[in-house]
């Protein structure tokens, strides 16, 4: 929204100005129709980065190894379908915010790779949430 705003300064000199020649008024008129153009394009492709989940490039071999490291380490707290917690977004008794789903109704899906590898080496204990660090205990692969 803040976006399509841009262009009311532009559209604010072009009008004041109406009244100079017509080579000057084409001119400025082109460059406001150009901008509210391009504010309209930028509008659009930030409306559909927000609808669009993230792509990630996963080989089968890849999910195999990695159902078998959330098997192992993850499935205690976050279920057995990645259902999570059932008030993942509330603080439990003991003040932490509890397990989210990893099953793409949650949040995690659109974060960025490294934001992701980064919350499970270091936890998210120092955040309020109670999930230990994982650095030392999973190999880079296994992340």
């Amino acid at each position: 929204m803040k976006l399509a705003y841009a262009a009311l300064p532009v559209v604010t000199i072009a009008l004041l100005i109406s009244g100079c020649g017509d080579e000057v008024h084409e001119d400025i008129k082109k460059r406001v129709e150009k901008r509210v153009e391009d504010t309209s394009n930028a509008t659009a492709q930030i409306q559909q980065a927000q609808q669009t989940p993230a792509r990630r490039k996963i080989d089968m071999a890849q999910m195999v190894r990695g159902s078998r490291v959330f098997e192992k380490n993850c499935i205690a707290c976050h279920g057995a379908n990645a259902n999570g917690a059932p008030n993942w977004k509330q603080r439990g008794a003991d003040g932490k915010f509890q397990a989210p789903p990893l099953n793409g109704k949650g949040h995690a899906w659109h974060h960025p790779m490294d934001a992701l590898k980064y919350t499970i080496n270091n936890g998210t204990i120092k955040r309020g949430g109670g999930m230990p660090a994982w650095k030392g205990k999973l190999s880079e692969q296994e992340i």
